[in-house]
């Protein structure tokens, strides 16, 4: 994938478990920490494609990201933890295709099951609600707010993952970096 385009990996397919992350969490993360890099033999685009990072949000939760381009793997929400809770996404992951959902915790379990047709129905049921929408004039979209806050989040991932560094909530919507595309390539 293209950085310019569509984000590094964090930004184009991580972004399932971060914006999972926040919804359970209810907020944004504060600061992030780690590392991305190129891990392909000759990358033929400029996105980084491996990430393991550090999220922390507020009252000192802490929330580890790590995935690759190479298996489409990620350890989603991977584990977060906070004085009186932990969780692991490992547990709670739904396998597109297979259609197999897992859950559990310290308290209960929930086994799971298949439904080969999970995709295919979620598939039909956005687009018959995107258009619904459309054609009913309904503008409104609860799902706008939580979606920008978790590519900002990704963004913040990439950006302190590609610096090596810490950098914070703050910092994020201070950058005023533009990121130039190049489309001559591209047919009108």
């Amino acid at each position: 994938s293209s950085r310019e385009l569509g984000g590094d990996k964090i930004v184009s397919a991580g972004i399932h478990a971060i914006d999972t992350a926040m919804y359970i969490l209810g907020t944004t993360p504060e600061k992030v920490i780690g590392t991305l890099q190129q891990s392909r033999k000759n990358p033929v685009n400029s996105a980084y494609d491996t990430s393991s990072l550090t999220y922390t949000f507020p009252g000192g939760v802490l929330m580890n990201y790590s995935g690759d381009q190479f298996r489409n793997y990620h350890f989603e929400i991977d584990k977060f933890s906070g004085v009186t809770a932990y969780a692991d996404h490992g547990y709670l992951q739904t396998f597109y295709g297979k259609g197999r959902t897992q859950m559990r915790n310290a308290d209960w379990r929930y086994k799971g099951g298949e439904d080969l047709e999970l995709y295919t129905w979620g598939a039909a049921h956005n687009v018959d609600l995107f258009h619904r929408c459309i054609t009913e004039g309904n503008w409104k979209n609860r799902t706008v707010p939580s979606s920008v806050n978790a590519n900002l989040a990704c963004l913040l991932g990439a950006y302190a993952g590609r610096a090596g560094t810490e950098m914070t909530w703050t910092d994020l919507l201070k950058n005023d970096e533009k990121i130039e595309i190049d489309m001559s390539g591209l047919v009108s």
